[in-house]
């Protein structure tokens, strides 16, 4: 008489067998999930890079002057807030964007 093998198994075996193939698929499920959070965090900023690249050369196409008129202001701000966190005096004060 042929038996098959889920017959001679006990119940506690397969519940063991089960709960196996639970945690394997959960695994798989997870490492995806980690996979796609990945490309998320890379995708991301490269995207805004290059649209940023392709705006600016946009602009260099049409006028370089405007990129000078667009980059150097903001160059001052970040140059000013640079300045402002370096400094040895980190008590709490209000900056106005008129005071940079």
């Amino acid at each position: 008489m042929e038996t098959h093998d889920h017959q001679v198994r006990s119940p506690g075996a397969q519940v063991d067998r089960v709960l196996e193939q639970v945690v394997a698929v959960t695994y798989r499920c997870l490492l995806r999930e980690l996979a796609s959070g990945f490309a998320h965090e890379l995708n991301q900023p490269l995207a805004a890079i290059a649209a940023y690249a392709e705006g600016a050369a946009t602009l260099l196409r049409r006028d370089p002057t405007q990129v000078t008129k667009a980059v150097v202001p903001q160059l001052t701000v970040m140059r000013s807030y640079r300045k402002c966190c370096r400094s040895s005096n980190h008590s709490p004060s209000t900056i106005t964007s008129g005071s940079l």
